[in-house]
């Protein structure tokens, strides 16, 4: 009895330590298991944070350079700007210099003037290089989306085009192609054949000039259309839109006037000669910008150039109607 009683004890001592040893391999285990989860969440924590520091690295390193080319162009408006002026300056001293022969300035570009030189040329390159950096500058404040800066640079770059289509530039033409020449070849048969080459000639040039007036102003106006393109709608900056649609409505009324005195003439022009002119096309071409002045103006309250865009609608329908009928009936 005692010996069965040795061998049943040691029999349960047995299979308690065989349990131990379950329970104590078991714990190690879960004990591993919880050593990985958080060295595994201590490797996401530090990813995580390394992922957070890179994104606001990031982010600074794009606000930076965001503001880097705000200041750059910023610095390529105040080139273009100051570009802009000396051509202005250039071209006034000429204007005065030819209204005036008493007037004295210390402009260093009426000096060269009373020389005899030809200061007009150097407007030229002086407004290509204003077009340059009012472009760059452009790129710049596109990239980085400042929408008010992209809107002032179109404008300033819509007063390039007005300098082009008004002032005597020396840079090539735009839309009326070249300078026409002629090659010497045989001498002419007679005097009228000398005169009418002559006379095409000139209305070649006079074609190309009005050509080129009106391909600037309608460049000027596409600018400006950009402009308001960039900014989308008048609430993001109403006062950059006005300025805009100011500058947009004169710019129209210009265009219109200049195609009405390019398609009509002047007051000497016959009217035969003005009839041939018109078409449907180039009527519509006239009246549109002048009707697109007068609805902007209307919609900024300017009654006064509201009033003066009417005038010249009214004004050219009153040509039109002279040339559809004879004008002593007319009279």
């Amino acid at each position: 009895m005692k010996e069965e009683f040795w061998l049943q004890l040691l029999f349960v001592i047995v299979v308690l330590l065989v349990f131990l040893l379950l329970y104590c391999m078991k714990k190690k285990e879960e004990e591993e298991l919880e050593k990985q989860e958080e060295e595994g969440n201590e490797n996401n924590a530090s990813s995580k944070e390394e992922g957070n520091s890179a994104t606001k690295k990031q982010s600074v390193e794009e606000a930076i350079l965001s503001l880097l080319r705000q200041r750059l162009g910023d610095a390529c408006n105040e080139i273009g700007k100051i570009l802009l002026t000396e051509v202005k300056n250039i071209l006034s001293s000429t204007n005065n210099n030819n209204n005036s022969a008493t007037i004295t300035t210390n402009n260093a570009y009426q000096q060269l003037n009373d020389k005899g030189e030809d200061i007009t040329k150097a407007s030229a390159p002086l407004l290509l290089s204003a077009e340059f950096w009012f472009t760059h500058g452009l790129k710049c404040f596109d990239v980085c989306h400042d929408l008010r800066n992209i809107a002032l640079l179109r404008c300033n770059l819509c007063q390039c085009c007005k300098i082009r289509a008004n002032a005597n530039v020396a840079l090539p033409k735009k839309g009326g192609g070249g300078a026409t020449t002629h090659g010497r070849g045989e001498s002419s048969s007679s005097t009228i054949t000398s005169t009418m080459t002559t006379a095409n000639s000139n209305n070649a040039a006079t074609n190309t000039a009005v050509g080129h007036a009106e391909a600037c102003l309608q460049e000027a106006a596409d600018h400006l259309l950009l402009a308001h393109e960039a900014l989308g709608q008048r609430d993001s900056d109403p006062m950059t839109w006005d300025m805009v649609s100011e500058e947009l409505a004169a710019t129209f009324l210009v265009l219109g006037v200049r195609r009405r005195q390019s398609l009509l003439g002047g007051g000497a022009t016959p009217v035969v000669v003005q009839a041939l002119r018109l078409t449907p096309g180039k009527e519509r071409s006239v009246v549109n910008p002048m009707e697109r002045a007068m609805e902007i103006y209307t919609t900024l309250g300017n009654a006064h150039q509201a009033a003066a865009a009417h005038y010249q609608l009214a004004l050219f329908y009153s040509r039109v109607w002279t040339c559809q009928r004879d004008e002593s009936k007319t009279r």
